[in-house]
């Protein structure tokens, strides 16, 4: 029944809500503590609220039925396909190029897949 008021955001990044009255919580048996209680919050709390959101819709749910057979996939198809097994060059910037160039090529896979279906009126994508 205590009110907790905003008081300050710290550097790892939540904002930090104290009580109203300094030592309301002394006789709270949540307390574990001598001192008042310190209810923290996330600064982005808002977008983990909106995939919370997402995630529960009926799209999220098919979206994590077809996870193991798309995403998963994904990498297992740029180690054997695309020759990610093992770094074709020298040094993380020719490393990176290669992982760039082979992530663009399963982003056109796809993108085409997603047409294809598109075109028979199935629509997998988030966009509105």
């Amino acid at each position: 029944g205590v009110k907790f008021l905003y008081s300050t955001s710290t550097r790892s990044g939540y904002h930090e809500y104290k009580p109203d009255v300094k030592g309301s919580c002394a006789n709270c048996p949540a307390a574990n503590g001598k001192g008042d209680r310190v209810f923290r919050v996330s600064v982005h709390q808002e977008v983990y609220q909106q995939m919370k959101k997402r995630r529960l819709s009926e799209k999220g749910k098919i979206f994590r039925l077809v996870r193991p057979a798309t995403i998963e996939r994904s990498f297992a198809e740029s180690k054997e396909l695309h020759g990610l097994r093992f770094a074709r060059y020298r040094g993380v910037p020719y490393v990176q190029i290669q992982v760039w160039i082979t992530a663009m090529i399963q982003n056109l896979k796809k993108w085409t897949k997603l047409r294809s279906l598109q075109s028979h009126g199935i629509d997998l994508s988030y966009h509105k």
